[in-house]
């Protein structure tokens, strides 16, 4: 296998199905399988991508090249930028609201000041994140 016959390169925006969306960080490096049918005894198996995920959860990694999908942008899938992207920062901050209106709900007993400012404390960076990613939205710098 030459590096020619790879279909993506270092720095590419790509997609995975289960993953998101990342960036190509290295050189794909081809693999080789088993094969019983040949004289050899292995077949080309494809390309080992490293893959460096937007979602900052994830670590970094290696995926078979048959697993992603080169994309231009986050625009070329809109619906899964927004799944994979907005999705979870909107839904940590609500869950993050709730517990701020949980806490705060009754006045007997009174909430603690340290839960109370602590949770505060969640629910402000989870704004904020939501924030960074409507600035980068606004910007056109998609991670």
């Amino acid at each position: 296998m030459s590096s020619s016959n790879c279909p993506l390169e270092e720095g590419d925006r790509i997609d995975h199905k289960l993953f998101g969306f990342g960036t190509v960080v290295g050189a794909p490096v081809a693999t080789v399988g088993p094969d019983l049918r040949s004289t050899s005894g292995v077949r080309d198996a494809g390309w080992s991508v490293p893959v460096k995920w937007d979602d900052p959860t994830r670590t970094a990694g290696a995926v078979m090249h048959q697993a992603l999908r080169k994309v231009s942008s986050p625009d070329s899938r809109p619906f899964g930028h927004w799944d994979r992207q907005w999705q979870p920062l909107l839904q940590a901050w609500l869950a993050a609201r709730r517990d701020v209106e949980q806490l705060s709900s009754s006045f007997r007993p009174v909430p603690e000041p340290h839960a109370l400012t602590r949770m505060q404390g969640v629910e402000r960076k989870a704004f904020e994140a939501m924030q960074r990613f409507w600035d980068s939205e606004q910007s056109g710098e998609h991670p």
